[in-house]
């Protein structure tokens, strides 16, 4: 028997097992009306168990195809929804990812928030005891100047001038309002 046939699309010659060969044989079947289209020689070469044969053949290799193609199909089918499980999975990290980063920028941007807030209130910090020495310093310049006043002074006048001056410093540099009883140094 033979085991090729051409092809009249394309003028190749094809196996006739094959899907192509087939389907040349099924269009030639059909134009010519099955087995009652072969050449009558043919036909009167082939016994009935010899035709038989053949189609047991044809049947088991059908069967065989359908087969595969049936397992090609279902294993295609689980592959596509194995692509679809990885497709979504990717997708659910992406957007995993993406939330990560963004709570990364948050945090780093909380975090910088608070290096130059603290930043800011050590150095209001610094800037007060700046300010308490300076202040410090200058009363203590202004208590020696009350002390030596009060030793070279003879009047009660320049007594209560001084004690008025250092209320007024001592008003504008602790933030207290209130009449402050400052004794006067004693001499030494």
């Amino acid at each position: 028997m033979f085991n090729k046939i051409q092809n009249p699309e394309t003028g190749n010659w094809v196996n006739v097992n094959g899907p192509v060969g087939r389907r040349v044989l099924q269009n030639y079947s059909r134009q010519f009306g099955g087995m009652a289209g072969m050449a009558n020689d043919e036909l009167q070469n082939m016994s009935s168990d010899d035709i038989k044969l053949n189609l047991e053949k044809a049947r088991k290799q059908l069967t065989i195809e359908t087969k595969e193609a049936t397992a090609a199909a279902m294993k295609a089918k689980t592959e596509a929804k194995d692509v679809n499980a990885v497709t979504i999975k990717i997708t659910q990290l992406e957007k995993a990812l993406e939330a990560a980063q963004k709570r990364e920028a948050k945090i780093k941007a909380e975090a910088e928030a608070k290096k130059k807030a603290a930043a800011e209130a050590e150095a209001k910090k610094k800037a007060a005891a700046e300010a308490k020495i300076k202040a410090l310093n200058r009363f203590n310049s202004l208590h020696e100047q009350v002390r030596k006043c009060y030793d070279n002074s003879g009047t009660m006048e320049a007594k209560r001038r001084i004690n008025a001056s250092l209320e007024i410093f001592v008003n504008n540099h602790t933030g207290c309002k209130k009449k402050t009883n400052i004794s006067p140094p004693k001499p030494y």
